[in-house]
């Protein structure tokens, strides 16, 4: 049962060591560190619109 003792809004994240997804969490890292990466990737996506799910995967 989850409960609320404070009105902060926080949210944990926990994620096994090595695990599947921790690509995911270096790729979140670099592009806290890097806004000309944000800045690409952002591009990428709009360049990509038209594409199927599939190719665009």
């Amino acid at each position: 049962m989850l409960e609320v003792l404070q009105q902060d809004d926080v949210t944990i994240q926990l994620v096994v060591k090595n695990a599947q997804w921790q690509s995911f969490l270096i790729f979140r890292d670099r592009l806290l560190e890097n806004q000309k990466l944000v800045a690409a990737c952002n591009q990428l996506k709009q360049d990509s619109q038209h594409l199927s799910m599939d190719k665009y995967r």
